[in-house]
């Protein structure tokens, strides 16, 4: 196994580590793995006409 493939492992280690101890902001976000990041997503808005 070369060096570069053990870096990419251990940084996805410690993304998936800290995906999962995010903190949302409320009811209905979510927390998505996108790229190298972590991205919060709000909830879907209800729009009734």
């Amino acid at each position: 196994m070369s060096v570069a493939v053990v870096g990419a492992e251990h940084q996805w280690d410690v993304l998936l580590r800290a995906w999962r101890e995010v903190d949302l902001p409320g009811e209905g976000w979510r927390a998505e793995i996108d790229e190298q990041r972590i991205a919060l997503m709000p909830p879907p808005v209800n729009r009734t006409i």
